[in-house]
């Protein structure tokens, strides 16, 4: 258990490291969903053919 506990620690020893120091925001919300949509559409298929199964269909 010895190496377990050491473990655990350094591990929660790490998470406090990592959220003590705030990383701020790089895009707010409705900017990034704006860009994911505008990708979308750049990469979507000019004949809405599909590229992949979806939902586990063949």
């Amino acid at each position: 258990m010895v190496g377990a506990d050491l473990l655990a620690h350094m591990l929660c020893a790490w998470r406090r490291d990592i959220v003590s120091v705030p990383v701020p925001q790089l895009v707010d919300a409705e900017h990034g969903a704006r860009l994911v949509r505008e990708a979308a559409r750049v990469h979507a298929s000019p004949d809405d053919a599909r590229t992949r199964a979806r939902n586990g269909s063949v």
